[in-house]
C-alpha cells in the first residue's frame, strides 16, 4: 500500500508541475480562466441525485441551480460508491482513491479551486478539474466528469457546466418523476 500511495504523490506532483492545458474540440485554447463566478459560457450546477436504473449501470444527474434542466452522466461503481459516500459526507474507514488525490493535492500544498463538465464527445463526456499550486498558478487536469464531481463533493468546489451541452444534452427534471427541487446540502435527491 506503501508503494501506491507514493506512486499517487508522484502521479499528482509531476501533474501539477507539468499539466498540459485541456484542448477542447470547438478549437478553444483552453477552459475558461479561474473566476469568482461560473466561466462565460458555463452554468453552475450541483448534483441532484445519484442512481442506479434497473440494468445497473448508475446515473449522476448535474442539474442547473434552478434544478429545471439535468444532464445525466453515467459512472462506474467505484465513483458511484465515492459520489454517495460524499453526498452524505460520510468517509471509508481506509481511504478511497478520491480521497487519497484530494489530500495528495493538499499535502502538496494544493488545492482545487473548481471542475467543469466541458463537453460531449464519441458518446463520451470530458470535463476538467483546475487546481492551484503552493505558488498561486494553476494547473487544469483532463478528467473523467465523474472523478471530477466526486473531487467536488469532497472538496466542496463549485461544479460547472457548459451551458451549451446542458441545452443540447440535458433533460428536464420534471421528466424524471419525483426528482423534483431538492432540500439537501448539495441538491442531494433520491429518485
Amino acid at each position: 500500500m506503501k508503494l501506491v500511495a507514493k506512486l499517487g504523490v508522484i502521479m499528482v506532483a509531476f501533474a501539477l508541475s507539468s499539466c498540459k492545458r485541456h484542448a477542447f474540440a470547438h478549437g478553444d485554447a483552453g477552459p475558461p480562466p479561474v473566476i469568482a463566478a461560473a466561466p462565460v459560457g458555463y452554468v453552475e450546477g450541483h448534483v441532484l441525485t445519484r442512481t442506479a436504473p434497473a440494468g445497473g449501470t448508475s446515473v449522476v444527474l448535474v442539474a442547473d441551480a434552478a434544478e429545471t434542466i439535468a444532464l445525466p452522466i453515467f459512472i462506474g461503481g467505484t465513483e458511484a460508491t465515492t459520489i454517495d459516500v460524499r453526498l452524505r459526507g460520510d468517509r471509508y474507514v481506509r481511504p478511497l482513491t478520491h480521497d487519497i488525490l484530494s489530500e495528495t493535492v493538499h499535502e502538496l500544498g494544493g488545492r482545487a479551486v473548481q471542475v467543469q463538465v466541458d463537453e460531449l464527445i464519441a458518446d463520451t463526456y470530458h470535463g476538467t478539474i483546475v487546481l492551484e499550486r503552493a505558488d498561486g498558478t494553476f494547473a487544469t487536469l483532463d478528467a473523467r466528469p465523474s472523478d471530477c464531481i466526486a473531487l467536488s463533493l469532497g472538496e466542496k468546489v463549485p461544479i460547472y457546466v457548459r451551458k451549451k451541452l446542458l441545452d443540447d444534452e440535458g433533460v428536464a427534471v420534471s421528466s424524471l418523476g419525483g426528482g423534483g427541487p431538492s432540500s439537501h446540502g448539495h441538491g442531494a435527491t433520491s429518485l
